[in-house]
């Protein structure tokens, strides 16, 4: 594995504070989750990229309990991929119901044949446009047009 060797302790309780902890989990983990779904739903969801996502939220997450529990010094790569990988793993449930869901609002909201014609508006009274019908239907009325 690049970047050294795995310190799997450490990756799963990097794995397991980051899953509890609410801000982490509202501000990347869902839209994480949201956004593989979309991906796989268009088919261009790659395994690889989607560790290397997941990455960017292990090391947020790594900050903050670092700051929060205990500053244990720099983890190496191979250990936040382990940790990247637990965490991936544990989304697949999640990501798979985000994608139902998107699929049946794909279904539900499917295109209809042939545009429906809206009706005109009525000038409301005292509006500009109202003044300006107003003017012209009075023009009309009496014939005299200004060219």
């Amino acid at each position: 594995m690049p970047g050294g060797e795995i310190d799997h302790v450490l990756a799963k309780e990097l794995a397991l504070f980051i899953e509890n902890d609410s801000q982490l989990n509202r501000s990347q983990y869902q839209p994480i989750v949201l956004n593989l779904a979309r991906k796989k739903a268009k088919g261009i969801y790659d395994p690889k990229l989607a560790v290397k996502l997941v990455v960017y939220l292990v090391e947020s997450g790594r900050k903050k309990y670092f700051k929060e529990v205990a500053d244990l010094g720099p983890i190496n790569k191979a250990t936040k991929e382990a940790a990247a990988k637990d965490l991936l793993a544990g989304m697949q449930d999640e990501i798979n119901m985000a994608l139902k869901k998107i699929r049946s609002k794909k279904k539900k909201s499917a295109p209809k044949k042939g545009k429906k014609r809206r009706k005109p508006r009525k000038a409301k009274p005292g509006s500009l446009k109202g003044t300006l019908k107003w003017i012209n239907e009075t023009l009309n009325r009496a014939a005299v047009r200004f060219d």
